[in-house]
């Protein structure tokens, strides 16, 4: 699994924009929204196509017993 990453890139005029590294699916929305607030207000968001990715589960049933 790829370590998770946040870029920030300040601006001249004091603007910062967040950018997450190597998510899948909705997984950086509280990380980026959560240090957003910490940073002051929330003016625009927008999402990259990873967002809207599907995140694989997988998941194993056994059964014993039983009839």
């Amino acid at each position: 699994m790829a370590n998770h990453e946040i870029i920030l890139t300040i601006g001249p005029g004091g603007t910062v924009e967040m950018e997450g590294q190597h998510y899948t699916g909705q997984a950086c929305d509280k990380d980026l929204r959560d240090l957003a607030e910490a940073l002051g207000i929330i003016e625009k968001v927008t999402h990259k196509p990873e967002f809207y990715e599907k995140v694989k589960l997988e998941a194993r049933v056994q059964q014993t017993g039983g009839k």
